[in-house]
């Protein structure tokens, strides 16, 4: 979900363009803050592997497929507002 969603948000933002805090579920004082789509995909990934739920393989070709479809998505389903 956050591959394509960073896509996303690149696509309509700009890669470089964010500015996303996201408060930690257990511990209230800690907040990562994100900039860029980048950091965003690869702190999402190394979580998950970190936390032993994926391996870093299958988390790359997941990522890599939420790009390619939110591409489509974009690409098929996203139009210009007048």
């Amino acid at each position: 979900m956050t591959g394509s969603t960073s896509n996303v948000f690149g696509y309509l933002f700009g890669e470089n363009s964010l500015d996303i805090d996201a408060p930690a579920l257990v511990d209230s004082t800690t907040t990562r803050h994100y900039d860029s789509t980048d950091v965003w995909d690869q702190d999402a990934m190394n979580a998950r592997v970190w936390l032993g739920l994926h391996f870093r393989a299958s988390m790359g070709f997941a990522n890599e497929v939420a790009h390619n479809v939110s591409d489509e998505v974009i690409r098929t389903h996203f139009r210009p507002v007048n």
